[in-house]
């Protein structure tokens, strides 16, 4: 019922809170529940009783007229500032933004490559084991060259995202089940989020210690 009920906040999340909206919200509500109620009565399953309310009373623009507001309706699905996607289309969304975002730390690592390879050449050459002018050149020219791969996949990974800029910028009309789903699918990556950020932060002061260490 919970699923239910999130699916019906989502419904509503971008209409107007008048009080025929709130209305039929809460008609829409009951309906829900009292269907809900009448499938588990009858041997369905949780998730089968879910499933059979949200694709009989989960398309607002069908049950609109009957719940009195066709206008609201109407005048959300016109706004000239929404994009609708489809299910295929979100899912395409998060494959590039997961490409592109493993592209752009890719070419992050590269620089950085280039700036230790920098370092480890000069720390060579202050050793005497190589000339500094040798150590400057392989290790300047290595740099540059890392940066000029790096900003090529930058502009690559740039090109991918740039039909889904203004997404945003504007209100994305999806289906409000996926919406849900994708809401749980953030909450669930929030602790994996933290660890990478944690060992990202670790990882850097590690370096600064080896640094300071060698020099």
């Amino acid at each position: 019922m919970d699923a239910i009920k999130s699916y019906l906040e989502n419904m509503f999340l971008h209409l107007p809170k008048s009080p025929e909206v709130i209305r039929a919200k809460d008609e829409l509500s009951q309906m829900m529940e009292d269907k809900y109620n009448q499938l588990r009565s009858e041997g369905r399953t949780d998730n089968e009783a879910v499933g059979q309310v949200i694709a009989e009373f989960g398309n607002l623009d069908e049950l609109a007229a009957n719940l009195g507001i066709s206008n609201e309706v109407s005048a959300l699905s016109t706004e000239p500032e929404q994009i609708n996607m489809t299910d295929e289309d979100v899912e395409r969304y998060f494959a590039i933004s997961r490409e592109s975002s493993r592209q752009v730390a890719g070419g992050v690592a590269l620089i950085l490559f280039g700036v230790i390879i920098l370092i480890l050449l000069q720390s060579i050459a202050d050793k005497g084991f190589v000339a500094e002018k040798v150590a400057q050149a392989f290790g300047v020219g290595g740099l540059l060259m890392m940066v000029a791969i790096a900003v090529y996949i930058f502009i690559v990974a740039g090109v991918k995202t740039d039909k889904y800029e203004n997404i945003e910028t504007k209100f994305v009309n999806i289906d409000p089940y996926l919406r849900n789903r994708i809401k749980i699918q953030k909450d669930e990556y929030i602790p994996t989020f933290g660890r990478t950020i944690a060992i990202g932060v670790f990882l850097i002061l590690l370096g600064v210690i080896v640094l300071v260490t060698a020099s």
